[in-house]
């Protein structure tokens, strides 16, 4: 019984250390959309340019071998970091929003440049905090 009763608390204690990441990294994001938003005549710049620095602090802070033992965070660091702010941060859901948003006004090459551009741009912005952290 005393060991669920732990399980239970330590259930409660990550859900809490992600719902407070979350919490700040929405705030965070909805500020920088309405801040960016006025100096990009694009919509999706923003969108963008918030993904490609989720990419790269997550990039900066996650091992990308995690059996060399080289992690800059702890497990609750991660939590409240990497899968509460970061997560909530970046903006998968207005990404493909916008995507489809191209697709169904037939700008066929505007959603597949945007879709390239930020799969690629994104991969090589979290290699790139890799590479920093790591060396």
């Amino acid at each position: 019984m005393a060991g669920l009763l732990f399980d239970l608390i330590e259930i409660v204690d990550d859900l809490l250390l992600v719902s407070l990441g979350a919490i700040l990294g929405s705030l965070l994001r909805n500020y920088l959309i309405k801040f960016l938003g006025s100096f990009f005549i694009n919509k999706y710049c923003s969108t963008f340019i918030i993904n490609m620095i989720a990419a790269f602090s997550l990039g900066l802070l996650l091992p990308f071998d995690p059996d060399a033992g080289k992690d800059i965070l702890e497990s609750s660091g991660k939590l409240i970091i990497c899968v509460g702010f970061l997560g909530s941060f970046s903006t998968f859901s207005s990404f493909i929003k916008e995507v489809y948003d191209e697709l169904v006004a037939f700008r066929y090459r505007n959603a597949f440049i945007l879709t390239l551009t930020s799969t690629f741009v994104g991969i090589a912005a979290l290699a790139l905090g890799q590479k920093i952290s790591y060396g």
